[in-house]
């Protein structure tokens, strides 16, 4: 990847870089939304809680509660905090589960190639060879054309580490062959939650043209003012 990088022209990577995207609110939105804290503290309150919710499975499976009367406060009071912390986690889990889950429903509509192509064939009449694009999903359209998308930045994934991306994208359109830009919808709302100055260049010198609708995403296609 570094080797890449220098060969654009831009700064090596270091390994937290690599590895922040990964964790970060933004990796892969619409796609894969992993929302995962960065701070170590977050984890630490994970595992102390399956520790905890020990004791109070342990309470429950040794039905030490039919003798509720005869033990101490104190273990009652482990076990109650365990048994909280086991709900925590089991409530943790099942979002866990529900959320890859809907993920997976979001992926399925990009598992029939047969609709890709039908998409990849709309997308190669409507934009022009050569023209930038980037965002999410803009990358595997303009494989199946076998294009470049002539943007060093192309999902995002980068934002939170590198902030400067977008302002990298700027730069880019500003020097592009082509004067347009394909990307969608969910990617215009991050550039311009992430950086309002850049939107602000991006809308003041295009304008939109075309859009394609294809599952529950709007494929956008810009001209230059």
């Amino acid at each position: 990847m570094n080797l890449y990088n220098v060969l654009k022209h831009s700064p090596a990577n270091s390994m937290e870089d690599f590895l922040v995207p990964l964790l970060s609110s933004n990796y892969m939105e619409g796609i894969l939304h992993l929302d995962m804290p960065l701070y170590p503290c977050a984890y630490m309150a994970v595992i102390l809680s399956a520790y905890f919710g020990q004791h109070g499975l342990t309470f429950i499976r040794s039905k030490e509660w039919k003798n509720f009367g005869k033990i101490s406060s104190a273990h009652v009071f482990r076990a109650g905090i365990g048994l909280i912390c086991a709900t925590a986690v089991l409530a943790m889990s099942t979002g866990t589960v529900l959320q890859f889950s809907q993920n997976s429903q979001i992926k399925a509509s990009f598992h029939n190639m047969e609709d890709f192509e039908e998409l990849a064939a709309q997308v190669a009449e409507m934009v022009p060879e050569n023209t930038p694009a980037f965002g999410i999903n803009i990358p595997e359209i303009y494989s199946l054309l076998h294009r470049r998308t002539e943007c060093f930045t192309m999902d995002f994934s980068d934002m939170l580490v590198r902030p400067d991306s977008l302002k990298e994208l700027q730069d880019q359109l500003e020097h592009a062959e082509i004067r347009g830009a394909f990307t969608e919808k969910s990617s215009m709302r991050i550039w311009k939650r992430n950086d309002p100055e850049t939107y602000r260049w991006f809308r003041e010198h295009y304008k939109l043209k075309d859009t394609i609708s294809f599952q529950q995403e709007e494929f956008q296609y810009y001209i230059e003012k």
